[in-house]
C-alpha cells in the first residue's frame, strides 16, 4: 500500500501554513536529518515546479535520500516573471533566492528511496533521548512560512508550524520545534519511537515574495543541548 502520497502531504502543509531502511546517524549528541553537505542540486524557475531525489551518506541525510520539491508561482497581474533559485551546494548550505513577486514553496522529504517509493526511517527519537528538532540558519532576510511534519509507522501524523520571525537574521541563528508542542496527531497521537517520515516546509511569507535565506542543517537534539 502506498503511504503518505506527495499530494496529501503538500495539501495538508499548505493549508496549515496559510491558516533498505536507512539507519539514522547520530553525530555526537545530535541526530542529523540533513546538513546539505551531500546531494547537491541547483534549479532556477520562474513558474512551475521541479522534484528531485538525491542520495548521500546517512551521516549527512537521514535514510540516505532527500526528496526536494521546489515550486514557484507568479501573480496573474502585476508580476515581473522574475526567477527563483534553489541551490544546495556541495558542502552546503541550502540557499533560496526568490525573485520579486515570485512566491516559492520547498518541501524537503525524508523517508523515500531513490526511486521515489516510501522507505521507512524507523526513528526511535524519544528512546534515544531527543526532545526537539532544530533548523539552523546562516541568514534570512524576510518573513516566511515554515513547518515540520512527522508520520509514524501507523500513518499517524503531527505538525508544528514555526512562529518565530525569520526576517532580519543576518548572523547564524536557529529555530526549535519541541516534540511536546506538535499537535496531538491525526488520526491518533504520534509515536515518537516509530517515526518513518519527516517533512520540512519553507514558503514565501512576505507580500512581495523575494525571500533570500540559507539553511545549514536540520537536526534532532536532546535536552542537554541549548
Amino acid at each position: 500500500m502506498q503511504k503518505r502520497s506527495l499530494s496529501v502531504i503538500l495539501s495538508m502543509l499548505i493549508m496549515g501554513v496559510i491558516a533498505q531502511s536507512g539507519r539514522a546517524q547520530i553525530n555526537g549528541d545530535e541526530l542529523v536529518i540533513d546538513n546539505f553537505t551531500t546531494g547537491s542540486y541547483k534549479v532556477e524557475l520562474s513558474n512551475g515546479s521541479d522534484i528531485k531525489y538525491k542520495t548521500g551518506s546517512t551521516n549527512t541525510i537521514v535514510g540516505g535520500v532527500r526528496q526536494t520539491y521546489f515550486s514557484v508561482s507568479q501573480p496573474t497581474t502585476g508580476g515581473f516573471n522574475r526567477s527563483s533559485v534553489l541551490d544546495i551546494r556541495e558542502g552546503g548550505p541550502m540557499i533560496i533566492e526568490s525573485g520579486l513577486k515570485a512566491y516559492f514553496g520547498i518541501y524537503l522529504c525524508y523517508g523515500y528511496d531513490i526511486q521515489g517509493n516510501t522507505n521507512s526511517l524507523n526513528l526511535k527519537l524519544k528512546q534515544r533521548g531527543f526532545n526537539r528538532f532544530r533548523i539552523n540558519l546562516d541568514s534570512s532576510d524576510l518573513e516566511m512560512g515554515y513547518a515540520i511534519q512527522v508520520w509514524d509507522k501507523n500513518n499517524n501524523r503531527a505538525t508544528l508550524f514555526g512562529e518565530q520571525t525569520m526576517k532580519d537574521r543576518y548572523s547564524p541563528s536557529y529555530v526549535d520545534f519541541p516534540f511536546a508542542d506538535f499537535e496531538s496527531g491525526y488520526p491518533n497521537p504520534i509515536d515518537w519511537d516509530a517515526i518513518d517520515f519527516v517533512i520540512v516546509l519553507f514558503q514565501s511569507g512576505s507580500a512581495i515574495g523575494a525571500n533570500d535565506f540559507a539553511v545549514t542543517s536540520i537536526v534532532a537534539l536532546p535536552p542537554q543541548i541549548q
